[in-house]
């Protein structure tokens, strides 16, 4: 899954920058309708604020819940590696909490909560 994750996330990440999206996301859909990636349910992708692809297989639905796991590490690493890139972020040894001030107070509070890192994650 891992695998299969991060390899459409390069792809869309590498492509949409630099070749027809249209193409790509064609390309993308048909490999996923060959049962290429057996167990992918959904891909949206969104680009400059937008959602430009929103397509669902293998009956999955915008209300199916996704079990993503160890995909979403691989898509917290790829994010947290852009912020620090463009400097919307230091290290990955920040701490976590400066960045929710809105949310405080914080649920079942716990002086641990205030020591999380952004590597933590």
């Amino acid at each position: 899954m891992i695998k299969q994750s991060f390899l459409i996330l390069t792809m869309c990440i590498t492509g949409l920058a630099e070749a027809n999206e249209a193409t790509l996301l064609g390309q993308l859909t048909e490999k996923i309708n060959q049962q290429e990636f057996k167990k992918m349910t959904s891909v949206l992708v969104s680009k400059n604020k937008q959602l430009i692809y929103e397509q669902y297989f293998n009956e999955g639905s915008a209300e199916h819940k996704n079990d993503m796991r160890s995909a979403s590490k691989s898509l917290t690493s790829v994010a947290i590696g852009f912020a620090i890139k463009d400097q919307h972020i230091k290290n990955v040894d920040q701490l976590i909490m400066p960045f929710f001030k809105d949310k405080k107070p914080i649920a079942n509070p716990d002086q641990r909560k205030t020591q999380i890192t952004i590597e933590d994650l």
